[in-house]
């Protein structure tokens, strides 16, 4: 799998991507704006692509990974101090922590390990890169007893508990909906 970081070259690929996967609404842009009264993630489709692009010509904060020229899995990295949102669960950070808070992968490809190949790589170049402290906000998978099952695949967007632990994140918090954990 070749790994990308997003950027306005790719932001395309992003958009197909997000449209294959049925999560063309998302965008990736609810952690830059949840905490926004009323909006949250509910704005037009067209809306919603203009703010990714906006957040990209800015800063990439996520990786497209490829299998045979195609985008199969995306992740989002975003710089804790970004967002609103992940800075209330998220306290005394370093000023250039980041947090892996997405993960969506296409569903002909689930199941293949993408989601720990992916991770690998991103940490790799997050440590190169200088980053010293990485979160993670995996579901807290007791917010599924209270779900309807067609809202899972949405719930558990931001990962889950195991592969955080595999590349040795601990949890330092929990909530109702989410896993704070740090790799050590």
């Amino acid at each position: 799998m070749e790994v990308k970081p997003l950027t306005i070259d790719n932001i395309e690929d992003f958009y197909g991507f997000m449209k294959e996967t049925g999560f063309e609404d998302c965008q990736c842009v609810f952690f830059y704006r949840a905490h926004i009264p009323g909006e949250g993630w509910q704005l037009p489709v067209d809306e919603m692509k203009k703010i990714r692009k906006e957040i990209t010509i800015q800063k990439s904060d996520g990786f497209l990974g490829y299998l045979d020229g195609k985008p199969v899995i995306w992740t989002q990295v975003i710089k804790v101090s970004d967002s609103v949102f992940l800075e209330k669960y998220i306290k005394n950070h370093d000023a250039d922590a980041v947090a892996i808070s997405c993960f969506l992968v296409h569903p002909n490809y689930r199941r293949k390990g993408l989601a720990r190949k992916i991770m690998g790589e991103i940490i790799e170049s997050l440590l190169r890169n200088g980053v010293k402290e990485i979160y993670g906000i995996p579901v807290n998978e007791a917010v599924f007893e209270k779900a309807d099952k067609k809202y899972h695949d949405v719930l558990g967007h931001t990962g889950y508990i195991n592969i955080f632990e595999e590349f040795g994140f601990k949890e330092i918090d929990v909530t109702e909906r989410y896993i704070i954990v740090k790799r050590c």
